[in-house]
């Protein structure tokens, strides 16, 4: 099963362990240490997100006409379907679920 963040710098699979490195360059990612910082702009009960990785404009694989801003039905959706398909929820324990993988 694939499972990725969708943050094109971290999502290419490595075919061994051994080869992570020849794509996950952790460096460019999360330099030293990283904060994601979720910035909502609300209005007459609509929102906007924008998402910012070390304080730069984080591109999400979710469409949007207006860039860097998502809407937050769409953004929500695309996490949402992302959980369902690792065959979990957002009501889930992830303590548990992550104590589950293999």
């Amino acid at each position: 099963m694939k499972r990725h963040l969708g943050i094109r710098e971290a999502s290419i699979p490595a075919g061994s362990i051994y080869r992570y490195h020849d794509h996950w360059k952790a460096r460019d990612v999360i330099p030293l240490s990283a904060n994601i910082l979720w910035v909502l702009y609300g209005s007459e009960g609509h929102y906007l997100v924008k998402v910012l990785l070390n304080e730069r404009e984080a591109v999400l694989p979710v469409a949007t006409t207006q860039w860097p801003y998502y809407r937050w039905e769409d953004l929500r959706a695309y996490y949402v379907e992302k959980l369902r398909s690792m065959h979990t929820g957002i009501q889930e324990n992830m303590q548990e679920y992550l104590r589950r993988l293999e």
